[in-house]
């Protein structure tokens, strides 16, 4: 979440080895939940764990993607010129509701939400394409700012997987018999 929402000027490299080791962490705690003996319930969540983890680590992966573009010298430092407060205060809306310390969103306004960030993305990727067609933006910057927004539109689906309230579960427990 950070990666996405955080100034675009110093990619989260730090972060991006945080994720791999929590994935590799909830592998290797699968991995030895499947060689002791657990409910049948909790048998049959794993696969959901590992999707939702999965989902993450991707996440976390295009954010990074996008702060590695906005990071090189011809993406500019002016972010405010080429419209992006906006798309980023729709990527909030989003991962507001993503959140997994958040009540099970009502759909609706989720729904909304994505779809408000859709038009966003829509806005700011023309704007772009048009800032760059007349000259008013160099075509180095529009095709770095244009990676990036491509790049978080990506980690964002992803999250929005991640989180949808029919994939919220809990970590299984395991069960050892003696």
């Amino acid at each position: 979440r950070d990666a996405l929402l955080a100034e675009p000027r110093v990619p989260p490299e730090a972060g991006m080895r945080r994720v791999e080791a929590m994935g590799d962490a909830i592998g290797e705690f699968i991995g030895q939940l499947s060689r002791e003996s657990m409910s049948d319930e909790s048998a049959h969540r794993l696969p959901e764990i590992l999707r939702i983890a999965r989902h993450h680590e991707s996440a976390a992966r295009f954010a990074l993607e996008a702060a590695r573009a906005l990071a090189e010298p011809a993406a500019g430092p002016d972010t405010a010129a080429v419209g992006y407060p906006a798309f980023r205060a729709a990527a909030q809306r989003v991962l507001a509701g993503a959140s997994p310390a958040a009540a099970p969103p009502d759909e609706q306004p989720r729904e909304q939400a994505i779809a408000g960030f859709a038009s966003a993305y829509d806005r700011f990727k023309s704007g772009l394409l048009a800032s760059g067609a007349r000259g008013d933006l160099p075509l180095a910057t529009m095709e770095c700012w244009l990676r990036a927004a491509s790049a978080l539109r990506r980690s964002l689906d992803e999250t929005a997987k991640a989180s949808t309230p029919t994939h919220r579960t809990t970590m299984p427990t395991a069960t050892t018999h003696p």
